[in-house]
This record gives C-alpha cells, sequence and structure tokens, in this order.
C-alpha cells in the first residue's frame, strides 16, 4: 500500500506589507505572567490546532521576510498587560438553603423608597 499524501485546498490571500506587519505583530502578542507563550500560542492550544499555528507563523516569518519586514529579535516585543484597576466585586458563592429561605422571610417586610 502507497503513502498518499491528501492534497489539502488553499486558499489565496494579498496582503499589503502594512498589513503583513500587522498580522506579523498580531500573531507575536505575549501573554503575562511570564511571557512564555504569545495569544496565538494559547488559543491554539485551547483549540487543537498548535501544528496548524505552527505552520501559519513559519508560512507569516517567510512573507515577512521576503517583504523585508523585520522578524525575530529584529521585530518589537508585544505584551498583552492590565492597563488599570480592575474593577472587583463580592459575590455570594452558594449558600446553605436555611439560610436562603431565612434571608427571604426577613425581607417580605422591607420596603425600598426611591429618593429623588
Amino acid at each position: 500500500m502507497k503513502n498518499v499524501e491528501k492534497k489539502r485546498k488553499t486558499y489565496e490571500l494579498r496582503l499589503t506589507k502594512m498589513e503583513l506587519v500587522h498580522l506579523r505583530d498580531l500573531f507575536s502578542v505575549l501573554l503575562p505572567p511570564a511571557a512564555e507563550k504569545t495569544l496565538s500560542q494559547a488559543l491554539a492550544e485551547l483549540a487543537g490546532r498548535t501544528v496548524i499555528e505552527s505552520l501559519l507563523w513559519k508560512k507569516i516569518g517567510i512573507a515577512a521576510e521576503s517583504a523585508d519586514i523585520p522578524m525575530g529579535d529584529d521585530a518589537p516585543d508585544y505584551i498583552a498587560a492590565p492597563s488599570s484597576t480592575p474593577a472587583i466585586s463580592v459575590f455570594q458563592i452558594a449558600a446553605e438553603p436555611q439560610e436562603e429561605e431565612d434571608l427571604e422571610d426577613e425581607q417580605e417586610g422591607l420596603a425600598f423608597v426611591k429618593e429623588d
């Protein structure tokens, strides 16, 4: 039995130099806290497409180099990080059933009036 390589249908995507720069930058955004993995790599792991992501990154690199777009250490670095203090709220995770019933009984007699 011969090994038959299945041909995959491909699609053409024509990019300007600046579009290719943007794609390179988008694929290289690092994630905190250790900046050991890019957003693209994390998504690929989650979706089970690590090989696809790796091959696509290689294609982007080849196209970028042919367009004289810096890659690797010559390219800028980006990281996704919080830019302000996140909003924090307090939520009850779960309550004992008896506690919820007691709370409902206590609230029956309360009235809330909207102040202008």
